[in-house]
């Protein structure tokens, strides 16, 4: 199924794609999220990802960090679901369009996705882990 992964990791707290800001009469992005979306595609750069051409797998795993609750507690966090805003899917935006032009040409490349939110273990650092790969002709 699939072929040629390639991988990735960028450092700190996840981010989120905003909604849309309009000014006279415009649509535009903000500056947070336009930001994250420049991180996302420095990283995959430096990390040497390759355009892929065809159709694209990908998987966004967001780490935020360990729940202050949980750090005060004797007993070690060792991570977990996070089912709290931001969502997901909003992760997932950022990441597929700052990664435009880099590892694909266009995000509707992506034709299997998979986002998880999570909570990093006490001692981790945040982080987003981001797996692509080239997706055989065959579909499942």
């Amino acid at each position: 199924m699939k072929k040629h992964t390639q991988s990735f990791t960028i450092p700190g707290k996840p981010g989120a794609k905003g909604r849309p800001r309009f000014a006279k009469g415009r649509a535009y992005t903000d500056t947070k999220t336009a930001n994250y979306e420049a991180l996302v595609g420095w990283y995959a750069r430096d990390a040497g990802v390759q355009k892929i051409s065809g159709a694209v797998g990908i998987v966004v795993s967001g780490y935020w960090g360990c729940p202050k609750h949980k750090e005060r507690k004797g007993v070690p966090y060792t991570g977990g679901w996070k089912t709290s805003r931001p969502d997901g899917d909003n992760l997932l935006k950022a990441v597929l369009d700052g990664l435009n032009g880099i590892a694909y040409e266009d995000d509707a490349q992506a034709v299997d996705s998979r986002v998880r939110t999570l909570f990093a273990a006490q001692g981790e650092e945040p982080r987003v882990e981001v797996w692509i790969c080239a997706m055989d002709e065959e579909t499942e």
